[in-house]
């Protein structure tokens, strides 16, 4: 005869063995029965009273349990909770192990029954119900790191008896599982933007994302190899070694939490949601981005990356170290913040006279935007490159001139530029301007080389960009 289960609707549940009645629950085991029982395979002690092997009874109960489709799952639907933990939803079975059934090991049994018909037809009621919550991975009792972590990921866990896990690995993932195929399915799906397809606002936000994480590699960072890279993606937002991966339309909280969770890796080894290593790494972050802004070298930096500088790293911009001697003329005393994007000039040995160009950073981001189009620094330079060469020619011409109008000097090659730049063509005009109303320096300084920089945004300096030789008689 099969062992039978039964829905008993009186507070004390029973035990029968072989259809006769043994005891009521409280006098057999230290957990109440939910179910009342009658099995066939359990011996009893002389009295007939009680069982007399006590994993004898465990071991019918399971696999009365697991092939007892109806009952079984009514047992787990019954006690299934929604519970939120730090705003996040998980649910839970531990109402079950106020219940002698909920106590068993199942997972030791499962692989025999692995294949049978009623315990298939349980799986499946089981996976059903989970699915219908939206529970895509379990842990056991207790494990509430896992809750954010799997959240996190887009899922929400369930948590239960820990000799219960297996039995629903069957159908979920465990959670360490589940958020390890997320997040090499994340990577998998995120493409890697290059900075050259930027937009400039999105440059400048992650040149911020990135000047706070240079910060964070000094300060707190001591192995170079684990110093962390911010990377523009489109897709989900993730952090790995080394590598802070953000979606480049999220917001900078999504940055400070992911930057945290890579400094965890580097200085922990990991830093799951909610635990103590990634409160910690907040802690840092927010520490760090405090004392950034009150440095004042960082000051500096963020002022110029919001100036349109978005790689800056040098608090005063670069010209070629070889001249011993620079004289500027029109250059702006803000110009370490806000930089001319071109210097034309003439050179003399180890001297260098240049003349900078009124059109700024600043320009480049509030005024003009129209002259820029995305992505920005494709745009940027095919402008700026132009113009050093234009620079070049019209000084030296004009540098030889000795006519009443120089503006007739270069009038063809303005219209020539206009021809084939006739989006920028007013650079132009303000470029010949400038080096006319200082040709008198200029032609007083003498030289035997023109030259032109560029304000090189990805270099954070200015550079050599185009030349001529001079002879002077």
């Amino acid at each position: 005869m099969p062992n039978m289960v039964f829905k008993d609707e009186e507070k004390k549940k029973k035990l029968y063995v072989r259809d006769i009645f043994v005891n009521y629950d409280e006098n057999i085991v230290q957990n109440p029965f939910y179910f009342t029982y009658n099995l066939w395979w359990v011996e009893l002690d002389p009295n007939r009273t009680n069982v007399y092997r006590v994993y004898e009874l465990s071991n019918n109960v399971k696999n009365t349990l697991l092939q007892s489709p109806e009952p079984f799952f009514e047992f787990i639907q019954k006690h299934l909770e929604q519970k939120s933990y730090g705003g996040m939803t998980y649910y839970t079975l531990e109402e079950l192990t106020k219940f002698y059934e909920g106590g068993l090991d199942y997972d030791g049994v499962i692989r025999r029954l692995r294949g049978k018909k009623p315990f298939e037809e349980l799986m499946v009621k089981l996976k059903d119900l989970l699915k219908s919550k939206h529970i895509s991975a379990v842990t056991h009792l207790h494990d509430y790191d896992a809750i954010p972590v799997v959240a996190h990921e887009g899922g929400t866990v369930i948590l239960v008896p820990r000799l219960m896990v297996e039995m629903f690995n069957i159908i979920l993932p465990k959670a360490h599982d589940f958020v390890s195929e997320s997040v090499k399915k994340t990577i998998g799906e995120s493409k890697v933007l290059e900075d050259d397809l930027l937009t400039l606002p999105t440059l400048i936000k992650f040149g911020k994302f990135r000047l706070l994480a240079d910060y964070l590699n000094i300060k707190y960072i001591y192995d170079k190899d684990l110093f962390i890279k911010v990377i523009p993606i489109k897709g989900r937002s993730h952090a790995t070694v080394g590598r802070v991966y953000v979606d480049i339309d999220e917001p900078g909280e999504v940055f400070v939490h992911e930057i945290a969770h890579a400094l965890g890796f580097a200085l922990y080894g990991d830093a799951p949601d909610v635990s103590e290593n990634f409160e910690r790494c907040l802690e840092k972050v927010a520490v760090g981005a405090m004392e950034m802004a009150t440095s004042y070298k960082y000051s500096v930096l963020l002022r110029r990356i919001e100036n349109g500088c978005v790689y800056a790293r040098h608090e005063h911009i670069p010209l070629s170290g070889r001249y011993k001697e620079i004289t500027y003329y029109g250059l702006r005393k803000d110009n370490d913040y806000n930089p001319s994007i071109l210097l034309v000039g003439l050179e003399k040995g180890d001297k260098l006279m240049v003349v900078a160009l009124d059109f700024r950073m600043e320009n480049v981001v509030r005024g003009v935007p129209d002259i820029f189009p995305e992505p920005f620094l494709k745009s940027y330079y095919e402008i700026v490159n132009p113009l050093a060469k234009l620079g070049v020619d019209m000084l030296s011409r004009l540098i030889r001139y000795e006519g009443e109008k120089p503006s007739d000097a270069v009038k063809d090659l303005l219209e020539e530029f206009e021809r084939r730049h006739p989006r920028i063509d007013f650079l132009a005009y303000d470029l010949a301007d400038r080096i006319i109303y200082f040709l008198t320096e200029l032609k007083t300084f003498g030289g035997n080389r023109v030259v032109a920089f560029i304000y090189d945004i990805k270099r954070d300096e200015y550079v050599l960009k185009a030349e001529a030789g001079l002879m002077f008689v």
